[in-house]
């Protein structure tokens, strides 16, 4: 049984909306996820900006997994040096900092710059979102769309306000 669905800014998904269900047609077994293949819905394009982006294939609906955002582990017993516990992950690469702590209590992310899941590039205008998901001990996170877009849509995520680079979305880039 799923205790909770929490997505990537720290809010629960609120149960029996419209997410939630979608959310609930995929099982945490053992470890890993079941759902279909990826290796159709996506491509890799140049982006003429930043580099390779991800573009969907299809057409795919407001909750559909892509993928789990997957990275090697790595547990630290503070964020950052010197300050309280409760002080906002400083960001260094794709990292994402899980709201569960390891059994040592640790803090526990998901460095995913060297071997990660296509589910990484930034937008401030994004058509996907992380999600943590715990079952028992298990916990992962997905990356889920949270807009109906047409094939050929590059998939893109918010890091949050605190991003360590120049974002390349088109709002960004082209300032409007």
């Amino acid at each position: 049984m799923i205790k909770r669905r929490i997505d990537r800014f720290g809010n629960q998904v609120e149960a029996d909306s419209a997410l939630w269900r979608k959310l609930m047609t995929f099982s945490l077994v053992a470890g890993s996820w079941e759902a279909p293949t990826r290796a159709s819905l996506f491509n890799l394009f140049d982006t003429h900006r930043v580099g390779l982006g991800v573009f969907k294939t299809t057409f795919l609906n407001v909750g559909y997994i892509l993928g789990e955002y997957a990275g090697k582990l790595c547990a630290y017993d503070t964020i950052v040096e010197n300050q309280p516990e409760q002080v906002r992950k400083q960001n260094s690469g794709y990292t994402i900092l899980l709201h569960a702590k390891s059994t040592s209590k640790q803090y526990v992310y998901i460095e995913a710059l060297e071997c990660g899941f296509t589910t990484r590039f930034h937008s401030c205008q994004p058509n996907v979102a992380f999600m943590e998901m715990q079952n028992g001990t298990e916990v992962k996170v997905l990356a889920v769309m949270i807009y109906d877009v047409k094939a050929g849509t590059e998939l893109t995520v918010n890091y949050g306000d605190d991003i360590w680079f120049k974002c390349a979305c088109d709002e960004c880039w082209f300032g409007y």
